[in-house]
This record gives C-alpha cells, sequence and structure tokens, in this order.
C-alpha cells in the first residue's frame, strides 16, 4: 500500500495488542519501510485496500469462480484501478456453504488480488448463527491479513448482540495471538448518539470496531467517530446518472443504507467532507446490478465512473504526494 492510505486503525489497534509484528499489506513487491511481504499464494484482506469493487456491479456468473474471473476481466478493461480488489456479495450464495463459496471466489484472487469486504445483510440481532458461521471459516488469505464482514444493524435491539459478538471476536483473537481472518464492519442508519452508546456497551473494544459510511450519513458521524470509519461506499446507478463532474444520480428503487429516499450525491463534496476530517478509508464502488442490466451496461458505467473517480481522489488523497497517488491508481490491488 501507499503508507498513509486505507491503513485501518482498529485493525492496526489489534495487531499491536496481540503483539503482532507489523506487516505489508501490498502487492507492489518492495516495502518502503521493510516490513515483511504476504503470502504470494494467498488472497489479501482490508489493511490498505485503497480501492475496491462490490462483485453484484455485475449480473453473477452462476459459479463463484468464474464470477470473479468476469469482474476481475471487466474491471480490467474498463480500465479500473484496483480491478483484482473485490466485495464479495454474500447473496450470491445460495445454499452453498460459506467455505465453499468464498473460497471459490477468492481462487481468482490470490497471488494478484485482495478481498477487503464480505458484504452481507446479517443483522446480529436476527441471524447471529450465520454469523458466527462465516466468523469460523477459514479460507486461503495471507498470515496477517483480515477481511472485513459487512453487518447490519437494523434497530437499537441489535446494539447487544453485535456488542456480544464483538467481544467474543477479542477473546478469541487473543487467545490464538493472531489476527483473525473476519472482522465485522458495522453499518447502520443510527444517529451519532446511538453509535455513542454502542461505544459505551462496547467498552474497552470500541477501538477495535470498524463503521462503514456512504454519502448520506449525518455528518455527525463522521465527526464523532472518525478513528472508527474505515471504509467510504460510493454508489452509482447506470452510466447516464453519472455526471463527468462527480454528480451521481442512483437508479430508480436502488436501496442505499441511510439513503431515505435520497437519490443524488457529489463524489467530490463527499470527499471533501471525508477529507477535511483527516480520513482516507477503503474505497468500494457498489451498486447491484439489476437482472436484465447487461454486463456491457455494467462495464459502461464503470468506465463512467472511473475519470470522475480519480480526479476526486486528488482531494481524499492530498496528504501524499502526487507521484504517490499516480502510483496508487497504478495499481491493480
Amino acid at each position: 500500500m501507499v503508507c498513509g492510505i486505507a491503513e485501518n486503525l482498529p485493525l492496526q489497534k489489534l495487531s499491536a495488542d496481540l503483539g503482532e509484528h507489523p506487516r505489508c499489506h501490498s502487492r507492489r513487491g518492495h516495502c518502503v519501510r521493510g516490513l515483511s511481504a504476504a503470502d504470494e499464494n494467498a488472497a489479501l484482506g482490508a489493511p490498505g485496500a485503497a480501492i475496491g469493487y462490490c462483485q453484484a456491479l455485475f449480473t453473477y456468473a452462476g459459479d463463484p469462480k468464474r464470477h470473479s474471473e468476469k469482474v476481475s476481466a471487466l474491471l480490467l478493461d474498463a480500465g479500473a484501478p484496483w480491478a483484482r480488489s473485490h466485495e464479495l456479495y454474500w447473496s450470491f450464495r445460495g445454499s452453498e456453504e460459506p467455505v465453499d463459496f468464498v473460497t471459490s471466489a477468492m481462487t481468482p484472487l490470490r497471488q494478484a488480488g485482495r478481498v477487503p469486504v464480505l458484504i452481507t445483510r446479517l443483522d446480529p440481532a436476527e441471524d447471529l448463527d450465520e454469523i458466527r458461521a462465516v466468523f469460523g471459516t477459514t479460507v486461503p488469505l495471507a498470515r496477517g491479513e483480515t477481511i472485513l464482514v459487512r453487518l447490519v444493524l437494523g434497530s437499537e435491539a441489535s446494539l447487544g448482540p453485535a456488542v456480544e459478538l464483538l467481544r467474543d471476536l477479542v477473546t478469541q483473537a487473543k487467545r490464538s495471538s493472531a489476527m483473525p481472518q473476519w472482522w465485522p464492519l458495522f453499518q447502520s442508519g443510527y444517529s451519532a448518539m446511538t453509535w455513542a452508546r454502542l461505544a459505551v456497551l462496547a467498552g474497552p473494544a470500541w477501538k477495535y470496531v470498524n463503521l462503514a459510511v456512504n454519502p448520506f450519513t449525518d455528518a455527525s458521524v463522521l465527526d464523532r467517530f472518525p478513528e472508527q470509519i474505515t471504509v467510504a461506499q460510493l454508489p452509482i446507478g447506470l452510466a447516464d446518472g453519472i455526471g463527468i463532474d462527480g454528480n451521481v444520480r442512483l437508479a430508480k428503487g436502488m436501496a442505499i443504507s441511510g439513503a431515505n429516499g435520497r437519490s443524488e450525491w457529489s463524489l467530490p463534496s463527499f470527499f471533501t467532507d471525508l477529507a477535511q476530517r483527516g480520513l482516507a478509508p477503503t474505497l468500494i464502488v457498489l451498486g447491484p446490478s439489476l437482472p436484465d442490466w447487461s454486463d456491457a451496461m455494467n462495464a459502461t458505467r464503470i468506465m463512467r465512473f472511473v475519470p470522475a473517480l480519480k480526479e476526486a481522489c486528488s482531494i481524499l488523497w492530498s496528504r501524499v504526494s502526487v507521484q504517490r497517488q499516480k502510483l496508487l491508481l497504478g495499481l491493480s490491488a
């Protein structure tokens, strides 16, 4: 990675508390800090993932391995930076066992790719057993790497089970003295006040909490919890809803957390809001394809969005030099 971008402070704190030596989370082949590189025959995870793309941006190929191959090829053809950095989509799993689905989907991303996030609609208040099944799965991930699992906190009833899960995971990590392969990424339309209540309930474990935000997240959440915000979602619709100035109009019926009926947002404005708070989180481009959208239509919307994304990254990544920004945009994972 280019140090200073998408470093994931909560996972850094967990790693330090476990007594792990710092590791390089990049595929560049040479670490400027002289840190140990990742296993060449495994995928990378969330730390250092500057950009990623939800696999649901494209209609499902019917098989997790083939779908990862398809998504990589279409993103590369579209000129997308970080084309081999994929957010896996849990709703594609069907009846497959968690380990079979994830391992197959990760196979094409070993050696040259990464999986920063597994996006789910699972809620600890309703799906705790399924969530625990995911967290108990071992996959071909490099040592010291961690994939974030996006969990939806649908109501205040989710607070207690979320804290229970978090505390159990912290206990397991400390018992094993090794970074876990999976870690929760919480998302909700909560107000800052409710997130503050979760912080109180979590106690010392709060410092390990990862939060996902998007352009519709209330600004007070950005103000109150900058150290916890590690993922920023960038929802897009079809190409005709993406302006060259970075203004985005979502497709009709697209459900985005916290949008509450709003369908337009500005990429430069969102990145300015993040940068003003010192944030440079992992960026996830998402927006599920409708069944009747073709691969060509979905690739076209990526091609339309990429120039605006590259331009806006100069706002978000202003803490690093222009040369290093170009290096970062030239990576495939």
